[in-house]
């Protein structure tokens, strides 16, 4: 087959869609499909470089460090993307790539599929003074994307479960996020990392890996390790953002 991503992040930006979307690449690849790669250049150029068409676009750091604003659809791109003739569309982002998504699975007359990776609920705080009326505009967005797709990925049951309370009509399915394993590090070069961290031998580690932002909610892992002050554990939070 052959299979076209869209995101609006993609590297050197490192996150979780990022991530997600290289090793759906790498898997699909692997499994003899051809795939090409829809996002966001990270400046006011456009070009085509190993398979991923980079659209022009702008800073947006003032809405979300490091985003990036897509300016309107480039036609000289996407009339090549519809003349290689994908045979799906698989969306990961809701905002500047969306609508050439949508465009591209319309005029090629292929299904759209979009993976629901973030869970807006969480951010609010990132676009709303309130709460509540930031949970209702999510609401009525993400039904929004789901009229215009012919099913949405669900990284979990539970995020499967919210989009159900927004009376989200397509078809949902549920398909956790892959992973590359690595390979396990031996008891020597834990013991290493141990020292080097000053971390006693009787300690129980504790491990956040990941993105250091005020949605992943660090803060709540921080008040819980003060109620453990006096028991032998140690919390290492490892990764980098914009709460770093």
């Amino acid at each position: 087959m052959k299979i076209l991503l869209t995101t609006d992040w993609f590297t050197p930006a490192v996150n979780g869609v990022v991530t997600s979307v290289l090793n759906l690449r790498r898997g699909l690849e692997g499994r003899g499909h051809e795939v090409r790669v829809l996002t966001l250049s990270r400046s006011a150029s456009s070009y085509v470089l190993d398979g991923v068409y980079y659209l022009r676009s702008m800073e947006v750091g003032a809405v979300y460090p490091k985003a990036r604003l897509g300016v309107p659809l480039q036609k000289k791109l996407v009339k090549e993307l519809l003349a290689w003739g994908p045979d799906i569309v698989h969306s990961n982002c809701e905002f500047s790539t969306f609508p050439a998504a949508c465009h591209i699975a319309e005029k090629a007359n292929v299904p759209l599929l979009h993976t629901y990776h973030t869970v807006y609920e969480n951010d609010t705080h990132s676009f709303s003074p309130s709460q509540r009326w930031g949970k209702k505009v999510v609401r009525q967005f993400s039904r929004w994307v789901a009229c215009r797709t012919d099913g949405i990925v669900a990284p979990s049951e539970k995020t499967a479960a919210l989009l159900r309370g927004y009376d989200v009509r397509c078809p949902l399915y549920v398909i956790p996020t892959g992973i590359v394993k690595p390979q396990a590090a031996s008891r020597a070069e834990t013991q290493i990392l141990r020292e080097n961290l000053g971390i006693p031998d009787d300690q129980t580690v504790l491990l956040y890996l990941g993105r250091l932002a005020k949605e992943k909610n660090c803060a709540e892992l921080l008040h819980a390790m003060a109620r453990f002050r006096e028991a032998p554990v140690t919390l290492l939070l490892v990764g980098d953002g914009p709460d770093r």
